[in-house]
């Protein structure tokens, strides 16, 4: 049998089997996208010991796997690493799990560069006590931690402090200023480093997809707290805590709550803040909608994990920012 090429169809087969049978082509290989994860707190504190446990497990949450299907991206394995003092039941469990647990302070440089070298992303928790794994006891030993990460090249630095959760939770409705920031986190500011500021514990199952779902330079973050501690909060509160975000005078072109509730929705918590404001207009846009930058409107966006990994957008009127469209093409949570 001729072909129209003029082969006959047993050389044209025969030009794609090999010796030992036919091969397929142009055959996409799926890649693994391997990310390793510093973390660098004492893993006696709950957040650094579950951020580490998650991620060596390759757990995701549901809006995770969603977004993760629908780019067509394979599921993301992690390389752990962390630092550690001294032996504890909770350190071994972790070394159980796969994480990579180098004995050493982080004031110690050559333990600190074991662990970051290399490192995607850095995790620097500054625990409820003023020893451990990685804690620094003072601004200055944080900063001479943060110039050596610079140094190494790390380009992402997620930070989290007991002292912001306090200074958040205990002045009610607080909004962290730029005046009333730390001294560390001035630093972070000014810094190169590609950096997101955590005020509030967080579902640490979603740290990655922040980390790597936000390229801008500078990212502060305003985390709520975990759902456990969310769903004791009043819906007051939280529509509270969200007009005073709103409200306030930072540029929050840069700033994206997340809030990780099973007793309350994103819808729920625009209709309080509507209630709690009568005279201004809250915007919402729904499930899975495509929300164009307006000029008029500054966009906060509301993350609301009551299980269903839904996303929801609230935008108050009289705000404008010029890099407002970049931020919402670029940093979808």
């Amino acid at each position: 049998m001729m072909l129209a090429s003029g082969l006959s169809l047993r050389s044209h087969l025969s030009r794609f089997v090999g010796r030992r049978g036919i091969f397929f082509w142009n055959r996409r290989k799926e890649t693994v996208q391997k990310k390793t994860v510093a973390i660098i707190g004492d893993v006696e504190d709950p957040e650094p010991f579950c951020v580490a446990k998650t991620l060596a497990q390759g757990q995701e949450t549901v809006l995770e796997k969603e977004r993760r299907q629908s780019k067509l991206l394979p599921r993301p394995t992690f390389t752990v690493k962390g630092l550690c003092s001294s032996a504890s039941p909770a350190a071994a469990y972790l070394r159980l799990q796969g994480v990579q647990l180098v004995d050493g302070d982080a004031t110690n440089i050559d333990a600190l560069h074991e662990v970051v070298n290399g490192a995607d992303v850095v995790l620097l928790h500054n625990g409820r006590k003023a020893h451990g794994m990685g804690v620094a006891k003072s601004d200055d030993d944080m900063m001479k931690i943060l110039r050596h990460i610079e140094e190494i090249g790390t380009q992402r630095v997620l930070y989290c402090s007991h002292e912001n959760v306090q200074r958040v939770s205990n002045g009610k409705y607080a909004v962290p200023s730029l005046e009333r920031h730390s001294a560390v986190e001035q630093y972070l500011i000014r810094s190169e480093l590609r950096h997101t500021l955590l005020y509030m514990p967080l579902a640490y199952e979603s740290l990655f997809s922040l980390a790597e779902q936000d390229p801008s330079t500078g990212h502060i973050g305003m985390i709520f707290p975990a759902v456990e501690d969310v769903d004791m909060c009043s819906l007051e509160d939280i529509g509270r805590i969200v007009l005073g975000l709103v409200n306030s005078d930072e540029k929050f072109n840069q700033m994206r709550v997340l809030i990780s509730s099973a007793a309350y929705s994103g819808e729920d918590i625009v209709e309080e803040c509507a209630e709690l404001e009568k005279g201004r207009k809250i915007v919402w846009k729904g499930e899975n909608k495509h929300l164009q930058a307006v000029s008029r409107w500054f966009v906060l966006s509301v993350l609301c994990s009551d299980y269903t990994g839904r996303l929801w957008r609230i935008g108050p009127c009289q705000r404008f920012c010029p890099s407002l469209q970049n931020f919402l093409h670029t940093s979808s949570i």
